[in-house]
Formats: C-alpha cells, structure tokens, sequence
C-alpha cells in the first residue's frame, strides 16, 4: 500500500495538490504500520516538499524537521545531506528570526 500511495500522490500532485496531500498522509500511515524507517522518512520528505512546492514554509519546515529525527535512525550521509539543503533551502526563504522561532517552537512537538 505504501508504494501505490506514494505513486498515485506524485501522480496527483501534478492534478490535484489536496489529493496528493491526502495519498501522501496514507503513505505515511501505511509506513508507519509496516515500522519502516527508510519509507516513513521519504515519505515525510515528500510532504515537506509538498508544502514547500505550496510556499507552507513552516509547515514544510516542520514536516523536514521530522525526517531529519527519522534520519539519525537511518545513519545515511546522503539522507542527512539532502535533508539539512532542505532546511537550508526554508531558512534562506524565511527571515532568518522567524526561521528561529519556528524550528524551536517545532522541535519542542517533533
């Protein structure tokens, strides 16, 4: 389930970006089940990049802030990279304070 909701959300979200959201979420879910760290961070990547993609700089911000915690269980280099050039990528976005506020305010519920 996790693969055909994943498929059909990058399919969706060429369409239908509120349908992507919705196959994303069950892609998440369906890797949460299954205990899968490698699906659960890619999938939480991918939402992130959704909210980038909408300019949702906090909630993309909070949705990589999430797979970086899910990275550190994975120990891969390049996950990390790609991650932290995501975080790098909002902080550049947002004002550099407000970048601040939110990653605290974020990593104290992550």
């Amino acid at each position: 389930l996790y693969y055909i909701h994943t498929h059909l959300a990058n399919i969706y979200q060429k369409y239908s970006s509120e349908k992507a959201l919705t196959e994303y979420n069950k892609a998440l879910f369906a890797a949460q089940r299954l205990k899968d760290d490698l699906c659960v961070c890619s999938t939480l990547l991918n939402i992130g990049d959704y909210f980038y993609q909408q300019d949702k700089n906090e909630h993309a911000l909070k949705y990589y802030l999430m797979t970086e915690k899910y990275s550190d269980k994975l120990k891969s280099k390049d996950n990390t990279e790609i991650i932290k050039a995501r975080i790098n990528d909002i902080k550049i976005k947002m004002e550099n304070e407000l970048f601040k506020q939110c990653a605290e305010k974020i990593k104290k519920h992550v």
